[in-house]
């Protein structure tokens, strides 16, 4: 975590979407070794411990796939998968953000449809941004859509109805990542009004200025940097 992100800032970059918070269930056509492990404990630890080294070098973090895209075996990028269990199973998945709930900064959507949550992808639910998220598990940072031009958001709809969905449905931000003519449709069309709960989950993604970020050059000298480098060539298949 530290390397990413002392690396990333570097470069000039002050947010990266991680950790990955999907469970490696052996099915998934997409999260595969972007897992952090194989059940939902290791996970958290494995988030923890990585988010603390975003934390280091001054980085917020963003945890993804709410609720869970570990069991659905479509690539949402090329399809819409979907999640057959029931919804005890599916609350065991996202007890993962129960726990971690306060240290998140921001929260990214799975593009996955859940039958026990009247088949509906997570993206443009309001049961599981709303309440769930939001209100069971009491989470106050920024929630992020998922990649809606990836064909797990698309359907049949434009893309302004998609941000438009996915704004009343509870997220705070909707990412549109290709197909740029899209995102043009959509900030010609899409009404949306700033509020101050929208400005304080945005505050706590924004980098400490008062922090110095090192130089490529400086970070390489940096001890604490080439022990962690030391660390990863030490992890065999790193």
């Amino acid at each position: 975590g530290y390397v990413l992100a002392s690396e990333l800032r570097a470069a000039g970059v002050d947010m990266t979407f991680a950790p990955v918070l999907d469970i490696d269930y052996g099915r998934s056509a997409v999260i595969g070794n972007r897992s952090l492990g194989l059940d939902r404990h290791e996970v958290e630890r494995n988030a923890r411990a990585l988010m603390s080294g975003l934390r280091l070098a001054g980085m917020a973090n963003c945890g993804k796939h709410f609720p869970g895209h570990g069991w659905a075996e479509a690539d949402s990028h090329v399809a819409c998968p979907t999640d057959n269990r029931s919804a005890a199973e599916i609350r065991r998945d996202l007890s993962i953000y129960r726990g971690l709930a306060l240290e998140l900064e921001s929260i990214m959507t799975a593009h996955v449809a859940y039958q026990c949550f009247d088949g509906e992808v997570a993206t443009y639910s309001p049961r599981l941004l709303k309440t769930i998220l939001r209100e069971e598990l009491g989470f106050s940072g920024l929630i992020f859509s998922d990649d809606l031009s990836m064909k797990g958001a698309c359907g049949d709809e434009p893309p302004l109805v998609r941000a438009q969905k996915a704004l009343a449905a509870g997220c705070d931000m909707v990412l549109h990542c290709n197909h740029p003519e899209e995102a043009d449709e959509i900030l010609a069309g899409l009404e949306w009004s700033r509020t101050p709960a929208f400005d304080e989950r945005l505050a706590r993604l924004l980098p400490d200025e008062a922090e110095s970020v090192l130089s490529m050059e400086a970070l390489r000298a940096e001890p604490r940097w080439q022990r962690a480098e030391q660390l990863l060539a030490d992890i065999d298949g790193y």
